[in-house]
């Protein structure tokens, strides 16, 4: 699985790739450097219904109404 962070690096590097302006790309390179600085996180995403937090309130969170307990 994936970090929120990685998946933002990802996509930023593909919209890199795809931009036909030097400088879109510029801006969107200089997004991806913002990104590699960002604090990580242990942070993690429910593989069931994608919310993400602490690890600990993922384990015990419902699933229905989105709480935690």
């Amino acid at each position: 699985m994936s970090t929120l962070v990685e998946e933002l690096r990802s996509q930023l590097s593909q919209a890199a790739e795809d931009a036909v302006d030097d400088e879109t790309r510029d801006h969107i390179e200089a997004a991806i450097e913002l990104v590699t600085d960002l604090p990580q996180s242990d942070l993690i995403e429910c593989p069931v219904c994608e919310r993400v937090g602490l690890p600990k309130r993922i384990a015990n969170h419902d699933y229905k109404t989105a709480t935690t307990e």
